[in-house]
């Protein structure tokens, strides 16, 4: 298990910097959560994807499929963890060679190099939603 606490988080991935690229992508993600706009954040996710939706663990494999429960999926627990987690001072922030997670993994964020001569050429895409975040914390929430 991996916990990432603390202040100043987003400077201590030695091996794994957060850079420029990596906080440009972070703050698209934030604004598109907080205006609720759907496709773009449909378009960013790397399917198939799994959600809690109705008390259970579920895969979602389609774009319509996760545009049909974005409410479910990025509900207000996510809503909340990706405004306050990836704040003002993206202390929160903490990437490895899996990706960058928001907070204590209520979002991943993988990473692909398209072109491994040019290790700035990245794609990203949300690989990992937990929208039980909080019921995962407290031991009541689903792991199926």
């Amino acid at each position: 298990m991996l916990l990432c606490l603390g202040p100043g988080l987003a400077q201590a991935n030695e091996g794994y910097p957060i850079d420029e690229h990596d906080l440009a992508f972070v703050r698209s993600l934030q604004q598109a959560i907080a205006n609720d706009q759907k496709i773009w954040i449909a378009d960013q996710v790397s399917f198939p994807i799994h959600a809690t939706l109705d008390g259970k663990r579920r895969m979602i494999r389609t774009k319509k499929q996760f545009l049909a429960r974005y409410a479910d999926i990025i509900n207000e627990q996510v809503k909340t963890q990706v405004a306050q987690k990836a704040g003002e001072d993206l202390a929160d922030l903490f990437k490895n060679w899996r990706g960058i997670m928001i907070g204590n993994g209520v979002v991943w964020i993988g990473l692909t190099f398209t072109d491994p001569k040019k290790p700035k050429d990245i794609e990203y895409s949300i690989i990992a939603i937990n929208n039980d975040y909080w019921e995962r914390l407290r031991g009541t929430g689903s792991r199926r």
